[in-house]
């Protein structure tokens, strides 16, 4: 790990935001690409794209937008299998090399299995 991602890590847990995620400085679990020189520069490096909030209100969303279009499911068995098939998707994205991944699309299909399991939850 470089020294700059350990110092950032640090930090945010240090913040009480103990878990790395993507960053707009470092990237994910990646050599940070910018030498951390004064409190501006970190508190940039600090920003992070993955809130916790900002998840929720896109799982809200797609969960919203699942279920105006598609009614509920009509057993856990589809249920299932449907979430089965978002999986699949997440999964046809995460296997492909790092540097053919399309983050936004790994991104896309993660909070698609989201709101398809809360969809479940609602339809049992």
């Amino acid at each position: 790990m470089s020294a700059n991602l350990e110092n950032c890590n640090k930090v945010l847990r240090e913040k009480g935001k103990p878990y790395p995620r993507t960053c707009k400085v470092c990237g994910l679990f990646e050599t940070c690409s910018l030498d951390i020189k004064n409190d501006a520069q970190q508190e940039l490096c600090l920003q992070r794209d993955n809130s916790l909030e900002e998840v929720f209100k896109l799982v809200r969303d797609e969960v919203e937008r699942a279920v105006t279009n598609w009614p509920p499911f009509n057993s856990a068995h589809e249920g299932y299998a449907i979430i089965l098939e978002e999986v699949d998707e997440l999964w046809d994205e995460v296997k492909l090399n790092e540097s053919n991944r399309d983050l936004q699309n790994m991104k896309t299909e993660a909070i698609q299995v989201a709101a398809t399991a809360i969809k479940f939850v609602m339809s049992i």
